[in-house]
């Protein structure tokens, strides 16, 4: 009998979830021995990336942290255990010979990337993580003490590896060395699965932390909402991200109805059997991602940030604005 193949994937995020699926539908690895590795700080990102798990038939689930840690009150000690759980955990682990499937800013991947025995490094996506991509190693510039800590003591603020293969849904923002392979992601999985749906006459507005990453005030964003909200006759549905905080939430509440959801945006609309007739966002992937899986049958609108952190932000910002004109509409709340 042929030995089977043996893939792991770490996640960090629902997306990366989703991504992870398509990759095993699109590379014929369902024979495989697929294990997924869960690796969050937080509750919040752990019960989304839950709500992704009956995609795939995992032959084995790992929790880093296990997930009583995440419960922990007490900040330092919560990071301290959950690292040592980690790390201990993934040295239990013979990588030998096996596929490493994940994203770079996922800190045990990078971990695991520097056992020389791997049979394949292999690059997902996470939404506007490729879309910024930059091979280098982003120690240097972490303004924050705990992360320089836990590169430090995993021994990567100086590692920098070369996935072997990119499975990307935005080719065009990835540059490939000699010896990389692109593989495009078409969503095909989750198209395939998609229920029938009836088209309802209202806008979804997809949420994003902008707010809570310092690139807005939240009067900025606030400002921006109603004037979509006027723009469409007060018909619009505010869909937030997991990471919003309950402050902005509650007041946007005044204005529009909230559809708080705890799954990313692409299995909501795959699970549901309403499809809105348009998605406003900002530069969100979720507008590519949407754009792929459903095509015509609803219109897009996005929004340019009023304010960018540095030059290498805004440029990447004016390639992904010229790539959202060619299928969806500006809408300026800022002029």
């Amino acid at each position: 009998m042929k030995k089977k193949n043996k893939n792991y994937f770490f996640v960090v995020t629902g997306l990366q979830v989703i991504n992870c699926v398509e990759y095993i539908y699109d590379s014929n690895s369902t024979e495989d021995i697929n294990v997924l590795i869960v690796c969050n700080k937080e509750n919040t990102a752990r019960l989304e990336v839950k709500s992704t798990l009956h995609l795939y038939d995992w032959n084995e689930v790992i929790y880093l942290p296990p997930t009583f840690l995440l419960n922990l009150k007490i900040s330092s000690f919560k990071l301290i255990l959950n690292l040592l759980y980690s790390w201990t955990r993934l040295n239990f682990i013979s990588f030998k010979e096996t596929r490493i499937i994940g994203n770079d800013l996922t800190i045990f991947f990078r971990y695991v990337t520097k056992n020389k025995k791997l049979k394949d490094i292999i690059f997902i996506d996470d939404g506007n993580g490729t879309v910024n991509y930059n091979s280098k190693n982003p120690y240097e510039d972490f303004k924050g003490r705990s992360n320089k800590f836990i590169y430090k003591f995993l021994g990567i603020h100086n590692h920098v590896f070369f996935p072997s293969i990119f499975f990307t849904a935005y080719p065009n923002y990835v540059k490939p060395l000699s010896n990389q392979k692109i593989i495009i992601n078409n969503f095909n999985y989750l198209k395939n699965i998609k229920k029938q749906t009836k088209t309802i006459n209202k806008i979804y507005f997809i949420g994003d932390p902008h707010v809570e990453r310092g690139y807005m005030t939240k009067n900025q964003f606030i400002d921006a909402l109603i004037f979509v909200n006027n723009f469409f006759d007060n018909n619009v549905i505010y869909v937030p991200r997991i990471y919003e905080a309950d402050d902005k939430l509650d007041e946007i509440r005044s204005y529009m109805p909230v559809l708080k959801n705890s799954t990313p945006f692409e299995n909501f609309i795959v699970n549901s059997e309403l499809l809105p007739v348009a998605l406003v966002a900002f530069h969100s992937t979720v507008l590519f991602n949407l754009n792929k899986m459903c095509g015509d049958s609803m219109k897009y609108y996005f929004i340019k940030l009023p304010n960018y952190t540095n030059e290498f932000h805004m440029e990447n910002l004016k390639t992904i604005w010229c790539s959202l004109k060619k299928f969806a509409t500006e809408l300026r709340p800022f002029n």
